[in-house]
């Protein structure tokens, strides 16, 4: 009676070698055989429910690692304790020099199932069966040997005993030292002798070796790239049921890689390997979910998916899983859980994910969300995520160093982080690297350094890097001086909005350095940069108008309101327009609102979908406004502002509207036909619920009209309670009911507005309902932070 294993036994072998097992039925044997796991499991279990002890102790492996149907370490544990009862007749066995009985002792002393665990004694059976020319026990005694841990982790020695066990024509040691030469695994990489391997093994009909085969045409390892080799070579293995060809044929069609790009195709393979319990497919339905690509967006189902392969230890499921958390996305924001999930993501046994991982742990303790602000753990962390590339962990950890917070500073320690990560285009990187290179921050200045790092910023329109390079250029540091490139570059950064850059134009502009003496375009420069803050600005601009004629000053002013950003990327050494540059023409309005004193602005999603360049005006002056982040499913989006703001909206804590609550609606309707000032209009709440018992919602009959989307909702305390989302199209509605239906208004709950902000990491406020306001009072306020959202394409 041979014996099949399961060749990644606690993990091993990278996910994969396949299973080999003993089973008193012949069908099953050869279903495993062949790595045809579901045919084996209804074989095996059949005889292991008629009392079979070693069917007994295969299906305990089959449940325990997840092959041929979903991991359930319930059912593992019954049926291996089941097996374990007979562990004394195979002692006696083993005794007698049975080496079958052997390697099923081994198996439950290493796995510790029904009996202690003894991986001493379960080494000291596997050597001595491996030794008498067992080919399945040298197979396992290699598959331990490849382990971190089990026992001296012994690369060579594996390969060893691995090609020991495949020269008796053991498929799965077949599989396995073909997968040991493709790593460089206890030798140097040998592509050819991997080929030659699996070549066998698919002769003996394994299935895992032709996911391996596969694998190595579509990337190319050592064979011509084929992919459509490769898809066809996993589509065998997948039509016959081994799952992880299923998710590898279902990747090939997710990405077109050897065949032709079909959604569908690929969630339907997804949900065939998932079916078995394979977690990179659910982790890939999960991610699907997520971003609504072939499937509808549902949080719901993606959480459930992200689950399913975290509780089989993936480790791509596990950060997403805690992503979702640290940012409240489809749950309520736990820091907590979020960190407990991503330090289950950093000990995963996925290099990639782990780092990832560490890096926004690093994050967590170096900013303090939901833990305590503890620097020397941030450096800890960020250095683990740091080794392995994570280019976002090089820069926060490099500026630690810098400034010597969390550990010892160390200014050499910085640079190498900050290089490391300007080499692989990290601007803000290569920004800082200009910088010290400049100032000589704890190394010999060195301009034409600073130069080469500004100029690589630039080149990516990063705006600090274009504005730094354009000073290098006035004052002729580490380059030739040139007014002329400097004062393009300076623009190009202030036409990114760049208020640091906005300010210097405007001077060159005053002074005709690098640019003609225009006290008009001065003025429109200076004037930006006032808008933005910066005191500086405002005095020059003020002291510039004393040099001007009232209708320069009036131009200067109407230059301002028309001013649009230009498009990155323009060429900085063609001749600057008379005039900024932008989109063509306003495609339509809508309202949002301050929700932070740090500028971010809250709106409604199909009020920016699709445009070209956002704006607004406060004080009569035209300013951009930033797309940072959308919920469609929602219909809300996050905007930035330059402009800070002293007393944003607060939202309302405590209690969710209340049916027949006076509320107020605010907002900028019908821009061109009404008055370009801010409306205000009341109402009650008349639902709780919106179209279709949409719960996320809450009906008003607030008069609205467009361009209220994406203006505040606010109570009798001055509170937003929603965000304005949409009015029932009265004439639609009139034809269904013969009736024409009036003030059917319906807002976003302010529950999900807070989720969606929280989710965004934004500082907004919060007050409880208390005492009521006159409508005049919360009008005063609403208009301190409310704006028109002007939509350009």
């Amino acid at each position: 009676m041979a014996i099949c294993r399961n060749s990644v036994i606690l993990g091993v072998l990278m996910v994969s070698l396949p299973l080999i097992c003993v089973a008193s039925v012949e069908s099953g044997v050869r279903a495993l055989e062949v790595d045809d796991y579901v045919t084996a499991m209804r074989e095996l279990r059949s005889s292991a429910e008629q009392g079979s002890a070693t069917a007994q102790l295969e299906v305990g492996l089959l449940y325990w690692y997840g092959r041929g149907v979903k991991k359930d370490a319930t059912e593992a544990e019954r049926w291996l304790s089941r097996a374990a009862s007979k562990i004394g007749e195979w002692r006696k066995e083993a005794e007698k020099g049975d080496v079958r009985a052997e390697v099923r002792v081994a198996l439950l002393l290493w796995l510790g199932k029904g009996v202690p665990k003894d991986v001493a004694m379960s080494q000291r059976l596997l050597t001595k069966a491996a030794e008498s020319g067992d080919a399945e026990a040298q197979y396992l005694l290699a598959s331990l040997y490849t382990m971190s841990g089990a026992f001296l982790n012994n690369d060579v020695e594996a390969l060893s005993w691995m090609r020991r066990a495949a020269q008796q024509g053991f498929a799965e040691a077949e599989c396995g030292l073909a997968w040991m030469y493709v790593n460089g695994r206890g030798s140097e990489p040998d592509y050819a002798e991997a080929e030659n391997w699996l070549e066998r093994a698919i002769q003996q009909g394994s299935l895992r070796a032709y996911e391996l085969l596969g694998t190595m045409y579509e990337q190319g390892l050592g064979l011509p790239k084929a992919a459509q080799q490769g898809a066809k070579l996993y589509q065998t293995a997948a039509e016959k049921g081994y799952a992880p060809a299923m998710f590898r044929i279902g990747v090939s069609y997710e990405q077109g890689s050897g065949v032709e790009q079909d959604l569908n195709k690929a969630i339907s393979w997804y949900r065939k390997a998932s079916d078995q319990g394979n977690a990179l497919a659910y982790t890939r339905l999960g991610r699907l979910y997520l971003q609504g690509r072939g499937l509808q967006q549902s949080y719901a189902a993606a959480l459930l998916s992200l689950r399913n392969a975290a509780s089989l230890g993936d480790g791509e499921a596990l950060y997403a899983l805690g992503m979702l958390y640290l940012e409240g996305r489809g749950v309520k924001q736990d820091y907590q859980e979020a960190w407990n999930l991503l330090r289950k993501a950093a000990d995963a046994d996925d290099p990639m994910w782990s780092a990832f991982a560490w890096s926004e742990l690093g994050e967590m303790y170096e900013l303090g969300w939901g833990v305590r602000q503890d620097l020397s753990k941030a450096v800890s962390y960020l250095s683990r995520a740091a080794e392995h590339g994570v280019t976002q962990a090089q820069y926060r950890l490099g500026v630690l160093y810098l400034e010597g917070k969390g550990t010892k500073q160390d200014i050499a320690r910085a640079h190498e982080l900050l290089e490391a990560a300007g080499e692989h285009d990290y601007a803000p990187a290569q920004n800082l690297l200009g910088v010290m290179a400049g100032g000589g921050k704890g190394m010999p200045q060195n301009p034409v350094e600073a130069v080469r790092w500004f100029q690589r910023a630039a080149d990516l329109g990063y705006p600090a890097g274009e504005f730094n390079l354009g000073h290098q250029y006035l004052e002729g540091l580490g380059v030739a001086k040139n007014p002329q490139t400097g004062s393009t570059w300076i623009r190009k950064a202030a036409e990114r909005g760049y208020t640091r850059a906005q300010y210097q134009i405007g001077l060159l502009y005053r002074d005709g350095l690098g640019v003609p003496k225009d006290y008009v375009q001065a003025y429109l420069w200076l004037n930006l940069a006032a808008a933005s803050g910066m005191s500086d600005a405002e005095k020059t601009r003020n002291d510039l108008e004393k040099l001007m004629t009232p209708a320069s000053v009036s131009e200067g002013q109407e230059l301002t309101r028309k001013w649009l950003p230009g498009r990155p990327g323009d060429d900085p050494g063609k001749p600057e327009p008379s005039t900024p540059k932008g989109p063509g023409e306003m495609a339509g309005n809508g309202t949002g609102f301050f929700v932070s004193k740090s500028g971010h602005v809250l709106t409604n999603f199909h009020v920016v979908d699709g445009c070209a360049a956002l704006f607004t005006r406060i004080g009569g002056v035209r300013q951009t406004l930033t797309l940072v982040n959308v919920d469609q499913t929602s219909d809300l989006a996050l905007l930035r502002s330059t402009a800070p703001i002293a007393n944003p909206a607060l939202l309302r804590i405590g209690k969710e509207p209340r049916l027949g609550e006076s509320v107020l609606a605010v907002g900028f309707p019908l821009s061109g036909l009404l008055s370009s000032s801010l409306n205000v209009t009341s109402g009650n709440v008349s639902s709780l619920a919106g179209l279709t018992n949409d719960v996320g919602k809450f009906q008003i009959t607030a008069p609205l009209q467009p361009g209220n989307s994406g203006g505040p909702v606010v109570d009798q305390s001055g509170n937003v309670v929603g965000v304005i989302v949409s009015k029932l199209n009265s004439l639609k509605v009139a034809k269904i009911i013969g009736d024409i239906p009036q003030n059917v208004n319906f807002a976003i709950k302010g529950s999900v507005v807070q989720e969606f902000l929280s989710a965004n990491r934004v500082p907004y406020g919060t007050a409880r309902f208390r005492e009521r306001l006159a409508a005049e009072r919360i009008s005063q306020q609403a208009a301190r932070y409310t704006i028109p959202v002007e939509c350009w394409k």
